[in-house]
């Protein structure tokens, strides 16, 4: 069979990573293997190797790309609203929704994934991935919250807000009781709303 191109290539390469994006978010590492992630990508999993040499490459790869996503969707929110301030409660309400809780394989990727990587040994690359996507997500609650905010209470403002939004996601996805998840979104949303004040 002749070679694939290099834009081929690539474009293979990025198919297979944002594939095993998906299924990872949806199902954790442990739930999804190579050959099933190959297979959705329309790829053989004789090409695996060539493309990224391990599984652990690969799952650094989806969880970048996984990031990668939900920041283009922050950062597109932000770039149309007419203050930054105006796209904080709609992301905090896209965010904590229901629809977002029972579409895993496209959300936010430490809600899905960080109670697997926080099982690997510290020196896992994995572990720096998720340490940079976080402060990266920090950093984008803090560009929408009120202007006026110094810099310490920014920081704590933004901190609590991401880890009520990652906290009651994940409650809301472990739990059967769905009154109870739906209660666990919508408490926590309106917990964290901004005051009138400061909009």
């Amino acid at each position: 069979m002749p070679k694939a191109s290099k834009e081929q290539s690539q474009l293979n390469h990025e198919r297979v990573a944002a594939t095993a994006a998906r299924l990872y978010r949806e199902r954790g590492f442990q739930g999804v293997g190579v050959a099933e992630i190959m297979a959705e990508a329309g790829m053989t999993a004789g090409a695996f190797h060539s493309k990224f040499g391990s599984k652990e490459a690969l799952a650094d790869e989806a969880c970048l790309k996984a990031f990668e996503q939900v920041e283009s969707v922050w950062q597109a929110a932000i770039s149309q609203a007419e203050r930054p301030t105006d796209a904080f409660e709609p992301l905090i309400d896209a965010y904590l929704s229901i629809e977002h809780r029972n579409t895993p394989a496209y959300g936010c990727v430490i809600s899905t994934l960080a109670t697997d990587v926080s099982r690997l040994p510290e020196d896992n690359v994995l572990r720096e991935t998720f340490n940079a996507g976080v402060r990266r997500a920090l950093d984008a609650v803090a560009s929408v919250l009120p202007p006026e905010l110094d810099d310490e209470s920014r920081r704590q403002r933004a901190v609590v807000t991401y880890a009520t939004l990652v906290g009651a996601m994940v409650i809301s996805r472990a739990v059967s009781d769905k009154s109870l998840a739906t209660e666990m979104i919508e408490r926590c949303r309106e917990g964290i709303k901004l005051p009138e004040q400061d909009v």
